[in-house]
């Protein structure tokens, strides 16, 4: 996503993630391409992440969560997706997120980076009504992604990437290593 006079602009998402398919499925030598298929603008509100769902997409903003279709109308928002008792211990952005089944996992960050502790809330696809969290044990929380096959979530310790952190959704969101 790239910031334009106050919107933020999505450029082939869809191209992206061909792109990033490709090229796992693809020898070194074989670069794959991707063409920009189309270009929306879209309010900075949601200029946090963005998942994809059947027929849409949803978008998250530092305290936003929005369902749209497949042309960005608005099907669904939530504009406090962090619980009062949450907030009130400081968490106040809403980072990006997975879909996985009807569960939108969305990382919840407080600004206290060295107590090591960040939250990953549970979100309905549907009705975008929180459901639950879970503590992680990690300094910065800006995104989080899950695979759905293994159901192990990945996110990172800290901003510059040095650690990727590995969580066993099905086993309580225990660690499963820690890859540097």
């Amino acid at each position: 996503m790239i910031s334009v006079r106050g919107g933020v602009r999505v450029r082939g998402v869809a191209a992206a993630a061909l792109v990033f398919a490709l090229a796992a499925a693809t020898p070194a030598a074989a670069a794959p391409t991707a063409t920009l298929q189309s270009e929306d603008e879209l309010s900075a509100a949601t200029g946090q992440g963005v998942a994809r769902i059947k027929g849409g997409w949803i978008l998250t903003g530092t305290r936003y969560i929005v369902r749209v279709d497949e042309k960005f109308k608005v099907k669904k928002e939530n504009r406090l997706p962090i619980p009062p008792d949450l907030a009130a211990k400081g968490y106040n952005h809403v980072g990006d997120g997975a879909v996985v089944g009807k569960i939108l996992y969305a990382p919840l960050e407080q600004d206290d980076y060295e107590l090591g502790e960040q939250v990953t809330a549970l979100y309905s696809v549907k009705t975008l009504k929180f459901i639950d969290f879970v503590t992680v044990a990690q300094h910065e929380n800006s995104f989080v992604t899950v695979d759905p096959k293994t159901m192990i979530a990945y996110s990172f310790d800290r901003f510059g990437g040095q650690a990727l952190l590995r969580y066993d959704v099905r086993a309580d969101w225990a660690h499963s290593s820690r890859s540097r």
